[in-house]
């Protein structure tokens, strides 16, 4: 995050989440579900920090958006080579 105040962790394995934890405390901020099938292959933060990007790696080869405070998806596109 550029306030360098969260940080996220991706999963994978079977429908993986994504962890937001505060930053020192690393208590547990946020969880993004549902964004992928199989693994995350790149999480970021918007520049100004109020959107998380995704991509999902084999099968789905999902993009997502999320509003991250409100752990929501704002925009889902499948990616193309």
């Amino acid at each position: 995050h550029p306030s360098q105040k969260y940080f996220a962790v991706a999963e994978k394995g079977r429908f993986p989440n994504i962890y937001i934890y505060e930053y020192p405390s690393l208590k547990l901020y946020r969880i993004m579900k549902n964004g992928t099938e199989n693994l995350y292959s790149h999480v970021e933060f918007s520049v100004s920090g109020t959107k998380l990007a995704s991509v999902g790696g084999n099968p789905d080869y999902t993009i997502t958006v999320w509003d991250w405070i409100n752990q929501r998806v704002i925009l889902k596109a499948k990616a193309f080579s």
